[in-house]
């Protein structure tokens, strides 16, 4: 079974990697109000399409992941974020180095929005619309 899987990976890579960069062209527009990771095209295989909430944006996570969910686009938050905040952090010896400031900034507002193999693009243009209207009726554009 496993190396009949073996055999789609190619595919199933390249059309995580297309949908990916089809998200990012589409969130693209919208530089002043989310950031966005640096990827090696090359070598990643995203499941998911994540951003962070920029400090500035006239909106919270949570509403924007609450206005997706009410059109039917699941997220979630990005957990990695700044580890050292999670409550069973305190039982235990542990040594922070820095200051982590971009751990807290997606602690604070990484989302992640689903980029598998199955998107279509009429998804991402559903996906797409569905954020003009959130940005517009937050009066950014």
């Amino acid at each position: 079974m496993g190396i009949v899987q073996l055999r789609k990976l190619p595919d199933l890579v390249s059309r995580r990697r297309g949908n990916w960069s089809r998200l990012r062209e589409v969130f693209g527009q919208w530089e002043d109000l989310f950031e966005f990771q640096r990827v090696d095209a090359a070598t990643f295989s995203p499941f998911g399409f994540g951003f962070i909430v920029r400090d500035t944006a006239p909106f919270t996570r949570s509403e924007l992941r609450g206005h997706l969910l009410d059109f039917g686009i699941e997220s979630r938050p990005i957990i990695a974020g700044n580890i050292v905040r999670q409550p069973v952090m305190r039982g235990g010896p542990h040594v922070v180095v820095g200051d982590l400031v971009m751990a807290d900034r997606i602690w604070r507002g990484g989302v992640s929005i689903g980029c598998h193999q199955g998107i279509t693009e009429e998804d991402i243009e559903y996906v797409a619309r569905v954020m003009e209207n959130f940005v517009v009726a937050k009066g950014t554009r």
